[in-house]
């Protein structure tokens, strides 16, 4: 039995050597020189990430909520966090 969690997607980065892999409660970031860690807003609405996907040149990440629309962050490749809150079906 494999107890490993295993990503719900990985994605490449269209601009650098970045793979991003999305876990239910984090983002792991891989490149050449270290790893880094987003983790899920701690929010009382906030259930999980479970979407990630580029539009045009801008990654998207979705999070689920309890309410009746989810979030949607843009994340920003260079600083390596999440911005830009808004609403998502």
């Amino acid at each position: 039995m494999n107890l490993k969690e295993e990503p719900i997607i990985m994605v490449n980065s269209k601009f650098n050597s970045n793979k991003y892999y999305l876990y239910r409660d984090k983002i792991i970031i891989k490149n050449n020189k270290k790893d880094k860690v987003i983790v899920l807003p701690q929010e009382e609405n906030i259930i999980n990430f479970y979407d990630m996907y580029y539009d045009g040149n801008i990654l998207n990440i979705i999070v689920s909520t309890r309410n009746m629309y989810d979030y949607r962050y843009i994340l920003d490749e260079v600083e390596l966090k999440l911005l830009n809150r808004s609403f998502s079906k």
